[in-house]
């Protein structure tokens, strides 16, 4: 099982949420393109997982917006900036602790690369690799294209698409291996649920603020090995996506 798109989906996936103005206008035209994935959108395979767009269309100062924070760490060289934001967890439960960041699940990293003041590609966090099946994780990505979008709520809905080639997501000790023990877990309505909190690492050179806490949580049908649905929240957004589920 590999790979896994926590923090890209936040990123670049929350279509058309709480987004007004000209944001609003070229996120509407980054849905189109996942709707035309072929050939708008290139995935890269190899580590680290990432997505490269053939038609940029965010700006860099979309991604302000859309996270809500400077990145943990910025690069220029000429033309090309590449942003760094690092992802810290955050609230296990006492006694567990992370005692160093090379921990198993410590840290996220997302790094976005600019192009002439254009997004042209994200690749997401090194553990993102180890998590999915990259079949599972392109028709995730697919999927993005008719999510349900409530501006409202600030929610995004969307449903992998049933297919014979799609493996199901990790079990539950494939998913500790490789985040670590959940911040906390809940059983609501018959559904166990694992949330994984985290912050984001400020720049150095910036004053401490409010922090960026990002979450993601996956969700069980009680007794079953492998989570049915996926969320990830970044700056009061949720995308929740519906996983293949092992037949009955």
């Amino acid at each position: 099982m590999r790979r896994l798109a926590p923090f890209a989906f936040a990123a670049l996936a929350l279509t058309c949420l709480a987004a007004s103005g000209c944001v609003y206008l070229r996120l509407l035209t980054l849905r189109d393109q996942f709707k035309d994935f072929d050939n708008q959108v290139e995935v890269v395979r190899d580590p680290p997982l990432a997505l490269r767009f053939k038609r940029p269309v965010l700006l860099e100062e979309d991604l302000d917006t859309l996270i809500g924070a400077a990145p943990t760490a910025t690069v220029t060289n000429g033309p090309v900036t590449v942003r760094v934001y690092t992802f810290l967890h955050i609230g296990l439960p006492p006694g567990n602790e992370l005692s160093d960041l090379d921990a198993p699940g410590s840290t996220l990293s997302l790094t976005a690369t600019i192009v002439k003041d254009k997004l042209t590609s994200i690749a997401f966090p090194p553990a993102v690799f180890n998590a999915l099946d990259p079949r599972l994780a392109e028709a995730g990505l697919r999927s993005l294209a008719t999510a349900k979008v409530d501006t409202v709520a600030r929610t995004a809905t969307a449903t992998v698409a049933a297919q014979e080639e799609v493996p199901l997501p990790p079990d539950r000790a494939a998913l500790q291996r490789i985040f670590g023990l959940p911040s906390f877990a809940d059983v609501k309505e018959g559904e166990e649920r694992w949330v994984y909190r985290y912050r984001l690492v400020a720049p150095i050179d910036t004053a401490q603020g409010k922090p960026l806490i990002a979450a993601m949580a996956f969700q069980f049908k009680l007794n079953a090995a492998h989570p049915h649905r996926f969320s990830v929240q970044i700056n009061g957004l949720w995308l929740s996506l519906g996983l293949p589920e092992a037949a009955p």
